[in-house]
């Protein structure tokens, strides 16, 4: 605990200090203007291929028959026409971006008006929220991204009605945006206050979405959602995106950032210690012969505990839930759930006070020094392959080269690894970890092109077709002596 000089801090410091920190990030995303790195790219894209993917992504016999983003592909597909593709991207950046900070800032500053050093925790708790793992999701851009932003402007409309409904009618447009757009109702469920309300409108959700994408996909869209496990089964490279969300933690940010927000709670654990102790004993002593009471006792806690309308519940249950679906690709709304539960510790907090001058020097560091890590994708390729050609595209170049080519190509691996065939992703396998390629193969499957960053050994049958920092387009030679 830091404990107050006394003085008086001044608001525009305060404020002046946030201001430094949001300058910084918009300064250093304009000089990189990072691109995403994967599936926008191909969205933007889409169009130009008829928005069928089949026309795209070649050799993958389990890529679902029917688009899976149409709505989002079509939107872009028009403003790449207006705009052009590079904009159309940084565009929907900027989008998430403005959807994930400004409802966190709304709510922050709201929980912690009575506070004389609002604006210094604002800022830190902004860093926070701008994590690395955060700051991807952003930069990726893609439609699970708007729907996080989407669950955040919800908490931030949660007590004003008019509002609310307008939220609502947005994730449901969102629909055909997103072919698992059922995940996020929970969202739904949790936001709206009365009973009706919180079912109604969830089940109008979920059937509004399976009749849409049931209608859409030609009645392929529940199979396709159960043919997820034998996609999983099938893939050979591992996906870093489905990777535990346990890696959120091992960042020294967030794991600094939890670790202190146990302490501030550390009273309500003890109550929660105590209070499970106690039905232990009431278990031994008193059960065997009242089951029925339990289970009465156990139904009516869980009926209110769901049904609350109490803030810090409901961001529990929301966190227990993404947390729950235990992949990396929900680190944004995992995120930005304990921002919140964190500023609502923090304004409860009495005993935290923060010197003026101490948090001065040392947010003012952090101000500079945090958006430094940004990653701005240096490294992506910008070959632009001719007409007709058939790419094996290693390291996530699958998205980069029809996005950068500006003739109609066909690609291998398509967006889901596991809807690839078990060849040709072993073909990426060998360059990727053995940094070698069988001429064999190539042929086999009718490639004309490749590229990649890993091979250690080139085969005879490639010939240099492009370089540029990093990567390397190689074409596909006859060496057949007649």
């Amino acid at each position: 605990m830091i404990k107050t000089t006394g003085l008086d801090f001044k608001t525009r410091d305060h404020y002046a200090i946030l201001l430094i920190y949001l300058a910084m990030i918009i300064l250093i995303f304009a000089i990189n203007m990072p691109y995403p790195e994967d599936d926008l790219l191909r969205d933007i894209v889409a169009g130009d291929y008829g928005y069928n993917y089949a026309n795209l992504y070649i050799h993958a016999p389990l890529m679902a028959s029917y688009n899976q983003y149409i709505l989002f592909d079509i939107i872009l597909h028009h403003m790449s026409h207006l705009i052009g593709r590079i904009a159309t991207a940084h565009t929907l950046q900027i989008i998430c971006m403005l959807g994930y900070l400004l409802p966190l800032l709304i709510m922050s500053y709201k929980l912690l008006s009575i506070r004389s050093d609002r604006y210094y925790l604002m800022t830190l708790l902004m860093i926070l929220a701008l994590n690395n793992s955060a700051l991807l999701r952003i930069v990726l851009a893609r439609p699970e991204m708007l729907y996080s932003c989407w669950i955040l402007i919800g908490l931030a409309v949660k007590d004003y009605a008019k509002l609310k409904l307008i939220w609502y009618i947005g994730g449901f447009l969102l629909i055909p945006c997103y072919w698992l757009s059922f995940l996020y109702v929970p969202a739904i469920f949790f936001i709206f206050n009365s009973r009706i309300s919180k079912i109604l409108l969830s089940l109008l959700f979920i059937l509004a979405t399976a009749i849409f994408w049931q209608w859409y996909s030609n009645y392929q869209w529940l199979p396709s959602i159960f043919e997820l496990k034998l996609l999983l089964k099938n893939r050979i490279p591992e996906i870093g995106e489905n990777k535990s969300i346990i890696l959120l933690l091992f960042h020294p940010l967030t794991a600094c950032a939890l670790v202190f927000y146990l302490y501030l709670i550390r009273d309500r654990i003890g109550q929660g210690i105590s209070w499970l102790m106690n039905l232990k004993y009431k278990l031994n002593v008193r059960t065997r012969l009242k089951y029925g009471g339990l289970i009465n006792h156990a139904i009516n806690y869980i009926n209110k505990t769901l049904f609350s309308n109490n803030p810090t519940v409901i961001i529990c249950l929301l966190l227990a839930y993404f947390t729950s679906l235990h992949m990396i690709r929900y680190a944004a709304i995992i995120t930005g759930l304990f921002v919140i539960l964190f500023t609502r510790a923090l304004a409860r907090s009495d005993q935290l006070q923060i010197n003026s001058n101490l948090a001065r020097s040392i947010v003012l560091m952090l101000v500079i020094f945090m958006p430094l890590q940004v990653d701005c994708y240096s490294s992506i390729p910008k070959f632009n392959l001719p007409a007709n050609s058939i790419v094996l595209a290693t390291n996530l170049s699958n998205y980069f080269v029809p996005f950068t080519s500006t003739s109609n190509i066909q690609v291998a691996p398509c967006m889901e690894l596991g809807a690839n065939n078990r060849q040709v992703q072993q073909m990426l396998e060998d360059i990727d970890i053995k940094g070698t390629l069988d001429c064999k193969q190539l042929k086999k499957f009718g490639f004309t092109h490749v590229v990649e960053k890993n091979l250690k050994v080139v085969p005879e049958c490639l010939a240099i077709y492009q370089i540029q920092p990093g990567w390397r387009a190689w074409r596909v030679i006859d060496t057949q002596k007649d």
